[in-house]
């Protein structure tokens, strides 16, 4: 719907189309821990020289992989947690450098929740619910969501963010209309 950059590893591929663009980052070349420190340049590249580029997915594989390989309470996950979020926020700081935050909604969540060592298709609470974090200038500082949303609600939260219009009728899906302090559209 609108020119977009997806970045990642192998698994930004399993939820692309061929046709979408993407830039993968190989976790066996770079390691698990250096690819998402790639995959954030690339992101910063292209935000500089990509103008044309409305959308920008960035999936961070680190912690993801870990709670697979070592479980949801490991230590090897706490602390992939907290380096993606360092991560977001040197992002957000560097945008701030840049004095370009304003330009940007920056959205954090999940594809997923994870319960002990792999995800059983959302049977568990801890699997079906996810963080949703928005950052931006339309959208109002500390609001909370005081409703049970859903995964299947961020796409067209984002659809409504870029002006498009987001139609389903495969899904019951909402938008986050009151995290907007005024239209963005």
């Amino acid at each position: 719907i609108v020119p977009t950059i997806l970045y990642g590893s192998m698994h930004v591929k399993h939820f692309s189309k061929p046709s979408w663009e993407t830039k993968i980052v190989s976790l066996p070349s770079h390691s698990i821990y250096k690819s998402d420190d790639i995959v954030i340049q690339w992101l910063k590249e292209d935000i500089k020289k990509r103008l044309d580029v409305r959308l920008f997915v960035v999936d961070l594989s680190e912690a993801d992989f870990l709670a697979h390989a070592y479980g949801s309470t490991s230590r090897a996950y706490i602390k992939g947690i907290k380096r993606s979020v360092l991560r977001v926020y040197n992002m957000v700081k560097w945008l701030e450098e840049e004095g370009i935050t304003n330009e940007f909604d920056i959205l954090v969540t999940s594809d997923h929740g994870i319960y002990q060592i792999d995800h059983s298709y959302l049977l568990f609470d801890s699997e079906r619910y996810v963080p949703f974090i928005a950052i931006g200038k339309d959208i109002l500082r500390d609001y909370r969501l005081y409703y049970p949303a859903s995964i299947m609600d961020i796409c067209p939260t984002i659809s409504y963010m870029l002006g498009e219009e987001y139609v389903s009728n495969k899904i019951d899906a909402r938008v986050f209309v009151e995290m907007f302090g005024s239209s963005p559209n």
